[in-house]
């Protein structure tokens, strides 16, 4: 399994923006059939507070984008967005299509961060564990990074390949990459 990483700076809540510049930066590098491309978590808008202005609906805007530009690829892509929960709560979550573009899972981040996350996203209760043909992979967002018993039950779930999405500030990269390597 090839992965790539598609890292870039965020324009703030506009998502026709980000998806155009995720768009240009695959052109730019288009990845082999049947890899797994990464964006960040909630690469169509930032990391938001703002739910009732950026959160989609199941099938909304950037799902359709993630499957559109799998399908065009013919590669797996993951990407992160903010849904809406029964509540009226976020969801922060992680979506992941196919190479014919079909939805293959969504997985909703289990751990908020304590510092106003938990106030406006709700939390999941499952891990994601989804099927990329013969690896099972097992998606985390941010703050999950923290908790090892989740990685535990990943890899006792029989997950062979881990992608951890992010918006992690850059005054803390040094925690994300020994938090990434612990976790490794």
């Amino acid at each position: 399994m090839r992965l790539h990483a598609c890292q870039f700076d965020i324009a703030w809540e506009d998502k026709a923006a980000n998806y155009r510049r995720v768009r240009e930066l695959v052109a730019a590098n288009p990845p082999e059939p049947g890899s797994l491309l990464v964006l960040p978590e909630m690469f169509a808008t930032g990391f938001s507070m703002q739910v009732e202005t950026i959160a989609e609906g199941v099938g909304g805007p950037t799902c359709e984008f993630i499957s559109e530009l799998a399908a065009i690829h013919s590669i797996y892509v993951l990407g992160g967005y903010t849904g809406i929960s029964p509540s009226g709560m976020g969801r922060n979550l992680a979506f992941l299509a196919g190479p014919e573009g079909a939805p293959l899972g969504t997985y909703q981040k289990l751990q908020p961060f304590f510092k106003g996350e938990q106030d406006k996203y709700h939390a999941g209760e499952h891990l994601g564990l989804h099927h990329l043909g013969d690896w099972l992979l097992a998606s985390f967002i941010c703050y999950d990074l923290r908790f090892p018993e989740l990685f535990r039950q990943a890899t006792h779930a029989g997950a062979e390949l881990i992608t951890v999405i992010a918006s992690w500030p850059s005054a803390r990269t040094g925690h994300w990459v020994t938090l990434l390597q612990a976790r490794a």
